[in-house]
């Protein structure tokens, strides 16, 4: 995780004081890691309390977790790829920052991707706003896109 995307969520913690971060990575398994990532946020004025670190899981452990969240907020500049698949997948709407390499920008092109498919559905084009997708936009069309999806999200998580 960036410095500069600590920096952009904390700002979102501290501008809503009952907002809580789950943070999932493999790397977070490392103890020196999670105390790095409570420092840096910490240095934000998020209290460590606020933040749920987890490694490395069981697939279906992974699912679970993201069905208990309400708002994917995508890392970056290396975006979460297969996690951001997941997470509109299950339902869960994703704010990203588009950037200016391949990898930073295929968070912008999966929700891109994912906003023709609900826009087919629709016979609508999809809209993108800015360099940030607008998180209420994607929410209505995750949620549409997955209650109207042919596919049974708790079968996935088991």
């Amino acid at each position: 995780i960036s410095d500069h995307a600590i920096q952009v969520w904390s700002r979102i913690m501290t501008g809503n004081p009952t907002a809580r971060l789950i943070i999932k990575d493999h790397t977070i398994d490392d103890p020196a890691v999670r105390q790095t990532l409570r420092e840096k946020f910490g240095a934000n004025g998020v209290a460590a309390d606020r933040i749920t670190m987890l490694g490395s899981t069981a697939r279906d452990v992974h699912l679970r977790t993201l069905q208990q969240i309400d708002l994917c907020l995508d890392p970056f500049p290396q975006c979460g790829g297969v996690s951001t698949w997941e997470a509109l997948y299950l339902g869960v709407p994703v704010v990203t920052k588009i950037g200016h390499t391949a990898t930073s920008r295929l968070g912008g092109a999966i929700l891109s991707e994912y906003a023709q498919a609900k826009s087919a559905r629709n016979a609508k084009r999809p809209r993108q706003g800015g360099r940030w997708f607008d998180a209420v936009q994607v929410a209505t069309a995750a949620r549409l896109y997955v209650r109207h999806a042919p596919r049974d999200r708790e079968a996935l998580a088991g």
